[in-house]
C-alpha cells in the first residue's frame, strides 16, 4: 500500500519509520520548522525503554494535492487540529482509506461533513512520547497495540489489509467491535487524569503526591463509566469494567505509582501540557456526552474547572492535600478542599 501519514509529530514519526523499515512506501506530511528538520536530519527516534536510536530518511512533502495517489492516509493529529484538514482530504480524487488515529468523542459526525462514510476508519495509537528538537523520544514496547475498528463492527477486507500492514512493521493491533464506544470510554479515563494533573499545576510528581487529586480523579473516572452505561455504551476495552468495583483505597495507590513514574511524566504530563488545546477540545466533546446522561457528576464537574483556557479562578489543589474523606460521597469538592476551617 502507498501510505501518507498526516502529522509528523511523535507518533507519526514512529509509525513512518516502522513502516519504512518493513519495506512500505510511506511519506510524511509536515510544515514549517518540522518540515525543515525532517529534510535535514530525517526522522530520529530513541526508544525510552530500549535506548535504541534510529535515524532514517523518510520522504516528506508539504502539501497533499488532489491528484496524489495514496491507498491509505493515516491522520495522527490533535483532535483540535483535525477539522481544519478535512477539506484538503476531501479534495483527493482517488478516495483513499482515511484512518483517523487519536482522541475522539464525536465519532464520525464532523468527518461526514466532508468525507463519505465508506472512506473513514477510526482507531487509537499505541505509543506516546516527546519531541526534543529534531529528535523524538518514544514510549513503545512489544506490548503496545494499535486499536482499530470498522464503524459497523465488521471485520472487513480493508480492515484486515491495514492490520497486515501494521503487523508486517511489527506494530501489533487489536480489533474493537465498537470503536466509537471504545474511543468515548477512553476519554472517560484520560480526561480525569489530565485534569487532575492540571489541578495540581501540570507536574506529574506533584499530582502523584496529592492524594485528594488522585481521589477526585478516581471518582471522576467512575462517574464517566456510569455516564457511558446510562447511555447504553459498552465499557471498552472490557478490562476496564472492573474499575467500577475496585475500592478507592486500591485505585488511588495505583494511580500514584502510575502518574509518578516516567510513564506518567512522558505519556501523560508531557503530552497534556504540550497539547492543552486538544485537552480543552476533547473535554468539551465529552461534556456533551455527560450532559446527555443527566446524572450527578460532581467529580467531573469539579475537575472541569481546571480545563486549559477555562479561567475559573479556582486555586490549585495544594500539594499533599488529604482533606477529602476516602469513603464518603462529596457533593461540593470546592468547599471541602478550600475552606479555612
Amino acid at each position: 500500500m502507498k501510505v501518507l501519514i498526516f502529522g509528523a509529530g511523535v507518533l507519526g514519526s514512529l509509525y513512518a519509520v516502522k513502516l519504512q523499515q518493513a519495506g512500505q512506501d510511506v511519506t510524511l506530511i509536515a510544515r514549517g520548522k518540522r518540515l525543515e528538520e525532517l529534510k535535514e536530519h530525517g526522522v530520529i527516534i530513541e526508544n525510552y525503554f530500549t535506548k535504541e536510536r534510529t535515524q532514517r530518511k523518510v520522504p516528506v512533502v508539504e502539501k497533499l494535492k488532489p491528484k496524489d495517489d495514496y491507498d491509505l492516509i493515516i491522520v495522527i493529529m490533535r483532535k483540535s487540529q483535525v477539522y481544519a484538514i478535512l477539506p484538503t482530504l476531501a479534495r483527493v480524487k482517488n478516495r483513499p482509506i482515511i484512518l483517523f488515529l487519536g482522541n475522539n468523542g464525536t465519532g464520525i459526525e464532523e468527518y461526514e461533513e466532508y468525507l463519505p462514510k465508506e472512506q473513514i476508519m477510526l482507531g487509537f495509537p499505541s505509543a506516546a512520547g516527546t519531541r526534543k528538537g529534531p529528535e523524538v523520544e518514544v514510549l513503545f514496547s512489544e506490548k503496545s497495540r494499535i486499536t482499530l475498528g470498522e464503524l459497523d463492527g465488521s471485520q472487513s477486507k480493508r480492515l484486515q489489509q491495514i492490520i497486515d500492514l501494521f503487523q508486517a512493521a511489527n506494530l501489533k493491533t487489536t480489533i474493537s467491535s465498537n470503536i466509537d464506544a471504545w474511543l468515548k470510554c477512553h476519554l472517560a479515563f484520560v480526561l480525569p487524569l489530565a485534569n487532575a494533573l492540571f489541578a495540581t499545576g501540570g507536574d506529574n510528581e506533584t499530582c502523584a503526591k496529592t492524594r485528594d487529586a488522585l481521589l477526585i480523579c478516581t471518582r471522576a473516572m467512575k462517574e464517566g463509566v456510569r455516564v457511558m452505561k446510562k447511555l447504553n455504551y459498552p465499557i471498552l476495552p472490557r478490562r476496564m469494567r472492573w474499575y467500577m468495583y475496585l475500592p478507592n483505597w486500591v485505585i488511588v495507590p495505583y494511580l500514584r505509582k502510575l502518574i509518578g513514574s516516567d510513564i506518567g511524566r512522558i505519556g501523560l504530563a508531557a503530552h497534556a501540557n504540550a497539547a492543552k488545546d486538544e485537552m480543552h477540545h476533547i473535554a468539551e466533546e465529552f461534556q456533551k456526552i455527560v450532559d446527555k446522561a443527566n446524572i450527578p457528576t460532581s467529580a467531573i464537574d469539579f475537575l472541569n474547572n481546571y480545563i486549559p483556557s477555562k479561567e475559573t479562578g479556582l486555586p490549585l489543589i495544594p500539594e499533599g492535600s488529604k482533606k477529602l474523606p476516602l469513603w464518603r460521597k462529596v457533593d461540593n469538592y470546592q468547599k471541602v478542599l478550600f475552606s479555612k476551617e
